[in-house]
């Protein structure tokens, strides 16, 4: 199973490896080792439980070609033994006295457990042949050559192991910090944007107007006899009310064109983007409108319907701010309140 004395074949393994750092040293070594220890199969793996059951391939040389990593149980197989916390030396018939080998012609079998800075098992590396150890002198001498090769094999799987768990933890970052800001952004209530994101947006499509003229629009929407809801239902019914109308403008609406925010507490506005007239505002308002009025509410509390009512304005090319926009549809809302709700009523001055 040797190719050549000890010292001839670990300072070819350190020349030949030398260069090599983490996954390229790990693919590089696997089939320097199969080569000179003229192996069928070479592997180093890393532990995915304790106490050990199941291990993954980090690197694999096999028949003269690497494969690609794959996840084993280590239960019924030679590498069992060796994490024990000692080197395992099989000199023969491994496919016979093993039975996850059954289907190999695999004789003999070299594992040596691989440890961590801090004296933990964190994996092993075995070389594997279909011809068996011829003496025992002979598989000391594989022993105690795998034994050096180890600790180079422990550096690098180490180093693996780092940068996985690192590449993890920033993963986890990413998705927490991402959460975080879609919270900070959304209505607890409704999930719909938040009164400060949805100034913002407005802010920014204001911007957009000044610097090439693409107008926008303003819809405000008021739950109508909202307080009654409260006092008739309870205020859990005033929430599932609210809800359910933050779901009818989410389906509603387009999301590239159309952004939808919780403005107060029964308040609701529409961000019209892609330059709309007046027409399409109004027409906009009104289908929301209508939708709204006729979604039946199942509450806790029995079967609710309501209604709101709308106000819009578009913008004007002479608006310094969104905000004076949003005001007059504001007073367009108030007016659509004063003259029976449950109607869209535009700014006097949309056009």
């Amino acid at each position: 199973m040797i190719v050549g004395n000890a010292y001839t074949i670990l300072k070819r393994l350190v020349d030949i490896t030398a260069p090599y750092l983490g996954d390229d040293f790990l693919t590089t070594s696997v089939a320097v080792v199969g080569q000179l220890f003229k192996a069928d199969m070479v592997f180093v793996t890393r532990l995915l439980d304790h106490p050990p059951t199941r291990g993954r391939v980090l690197a694999a040389w096999q028949d003269g070609g690497l494969r690609d990593s794959f996840e084993f149980d280590l239960v019924g197989t030679p590498c069992e033994m060796v994490f024990d916390g000692a080197p395992v030396v099989i000199p023969g018939d491994v496919c016979r006295n093993f039975a996850a080998e059954k289907e190999t012609t695999f004789e003999s079998y070299v594992g040596i457990p691989l440890w961590g800075p801090s004296g933990e098992m964190i994996g092993h590396y075995a070389i594997i042949s279909s011809q068996r150890i011829a003496t025992p002198a002979e598989g000391e001498v594989l022993r105690e050559i795998a034994q050096i090769c180890a600790h180079r094999f422990e550096a690098e799987a180490w180093r693996l192991l780092i940068e996985a768990e690192k590449e993890a933890a920033f993963r986890q970052l990413q998705q927490l910090n991402a959460r975080l800001e879609q919270e900070a952004i959304t209505d607890f209530l409704t999930k719909l944007y938040n009164r400060r994101y949805f100034s913002r947006r407005c802010g920014e499509a204001c911007a957009r107007m000044r610097r090439g003229g693409e107008r926008f629009a303003l819809i405000l929407f008021d739950v109508d006899h909202f307080k009654a809801v409260n006092d008739s239902y309870g205020h859990d019914a005033g929430d599932e009310v609210l809800a359910s109308v933050a779901e009818v403008l989410r389906r509603m609406t387009r999301d590239n064109l159309e952004i939808v925010g919780r403005v107060g507490g029964e308040e609701f506005a529409v961000l019209c983007l892609g330059n709309p007239d007046a027409a399409a505002a109004g027409l906009i308002a009104e289908r929301l409108r209508q939708a709204v009025a006729a979604q039946v509410i199942e509450a806790r509390a029995g079967r609710l319907t309501v209604t709101v009512s709308a106000g819009f304005a578009r913008s004007e090319l002479s608006d310094e701010s969104w905000e004076s926009v949003y005001a007059r549809a504001d007073r367009a809302l108030y007016r659509a309140k004063e003259t029976g709700r449950n109607r869209v009523c535009a700014a006097d001055d949309t056009t």
